[in-house]
C-alpha cells in the first residue's frame, strides 16, 4: 500500500462556500445579519462565531433553499437561535437592504 503525504501549505485555504459567505457578508458591511456584530472569517465550523449561511425564510416553512434571495450569513449561534421562527418586521426591512446592496432588488 503507498499512501502519499499532503503538504497542507498548498492546499486552497478558502473553499467556494466560504468564498461565497465573504461575498454576501460583504453587503452587510461584515456584520452578522441577526445580532449585528461584526463576523471573523478566520473562525471555522464549528465555533459558535463562525459566519455561516442563514435561510431568511426558513426552509422548514417554506423558504428556498438554493435561491441567492434567501441567504443572508449570520454566526452559528445566531443562526441557530433564530431556528424556524419568521424573520421580523425589523428584519425584513434590513433583508430588502441588504438585497438591494447585493443588486438583487430595485426600488421603483
Amino acid at each position: 500500500m503507498l499512501v502519499h503525504s499532503v503538504d497542507m501549505t498548498d492546499a486552497p485555504t478558502e473553499g467556494k462556500g466560504a468564498r461565497r459567505r465573504r461575498s454576501i457578508a460583504k453587503h452587510q458591511r461584515g456584520r452578522c445579519f441577526l445580532c449585528g456584530r461584526k463576523l471573523d472569517f478566520d473562525l471555522r465550523q464549528p465555533h459558535p462565531m463562525a459566519p455561516s449561511l442563514h435561510h431568511f425564510i426558513p426552509i422548514g416553512r417554506g423558504g428556498p433553499s438554493r435561491t441567492a434571495l434567501n441567504h443572508v450569513i449570520a454566526h452559528t449561534r445566531c443562526n441557530q437561535a433564530q431556528g424556524r421562527e419568521m424573520p421580523t418586521p425589523w428584519q425584513w426591512m434590513k433583508y430588502v437592504l441588504v438585497m438591494w446592496r447585493r443588486g438583487l432588488v430595485r426600488w421603483r
